[in-house]
């Protein structure tokens, strides 16, 4: 198992993986295998309404995607962050960034 870092005093932490997830597709792979084979062996229960909660939920999502803006020596000079509700919207906006010519000049001015 990797280890957590301590990144605040709030304990927010941060894990180095061995191997980055390559997409946003393998991401949601994982969340999928998590929610369907419930490897943690979470409990379902019965909400305030009556109703049965399953033990492992997605209870809200986005995704976020970031665009560095790189000049010729790769140096940074730039970034745009975007949070999308949907993997469809988070592909549309990033592709949209990463093809906007005019804010690529802007950055490198």
């Amino acid at each position: 198992m990797a280890d957590f870092v301590q990144t605040t005093v709030n304990k927010t932490v941060l894990r180095d993986l061995a191997v980055p997830i390559a997409d946003v597709a393998s991401f949601n792979n994982l969340i999928e295998s998590v929610i369907e084979d419930n490897p943690f062996g979470c409990v379902g229960y019965t909400g305030s309404d009556g109703q049965p909660v399953a033990a492992v939920v997605r209870n809200r999502e986005h995704y976020t995607a970031k665009v560095n803006f790189l000049d010729g020596e790769g140096k940074r000079v730039g970034n745009v962050s975007l949070q999308s509700p949907t993997i469809a919207a988070f592909e549309a906006n990033a592709a949209e960034v990463l093809a906007n010519a005019a804010l690529a000049t802007a950055m490198l001015r």
